[in-house]
């Protein structure tokens, strides 16, 4: 319960909070059971997936700030600030 709230919430507390189990519990179990920790750790990263998601629509349905970011975000080499010579 507590992996599939943050998978969809990005949100720690909030998956504590649902699944009704500490923080330092969670905290706990990342640092003593490899396999819990590897499943936090890819709840994490499907969390982000749909964050970016949702900042490409955005970034493609209006938002220039988002499409800027992700832009530098992802091509550092074209689209990053450059560092006054």
């Amino acid at each position: 319960m507590f992996l599939e709230t943050f998978r969809n919430s990005g949100n720690l507390r909030a998956a504590c909070e649902y699944a009704s189990v500490a923080r330092q519990t969670v905290d706990a179990a990342i640092k003593r059971d490899k396999e819990f920790a590897a499943l936090y750790e890819q709840a994490e990263n499907d969390a982000v997936d749909l964050l970016t998601a949702e900042a490409w629509n955005r970034a493609q349905n209006g938002s220039d700030r988002l499409l800027e970011f992700l832009l530098k975000s992802l091509r550092k080499e074209v689209y990053a600030d450059k560092a006054p010579e």
